[in-house]
């Protein structure tokens, strides 16, 4: 769940947040004059980024979703120590 908080009071209130931000799940929307960022815990943020780069390959997001969809009947599985 995302909180807003302005930059006064994050600074203000750093410990508290920080300690809040590293909660799987939890986010801060820190809104200052020059403009606006999020604070999120390193997992989240390595979740967030590994998305986008899945989603940055031509076709792959659609394999997941057909993957996710399928029938676990018509699943492979698939012994990756031996396919390295």
């Amino acid at each position: 769940m995302m909180s807003t908080v302005s930059a006064d009071n994050f600074i203000k209130n750093t410990s508290s947040y920080l300690k809040r931000a590293v909660k799987p799940k939890s986010e801060i929307l820190i809104k200052a004059e020059e403009g606006e960022l999020i604070l999120v815990n390193a997992s989240e943020y390595r979740s967030i980024k590994e998305t986008a780069y899945l989603k940055g390959i031509p076709g792959m997001w659609e394999s997941i979703e057909t993957g996710l969809l399928a029938p676990k009947e018509e699943l492979l599985e698939v012994d990756w120590k031996n396919e390295l």
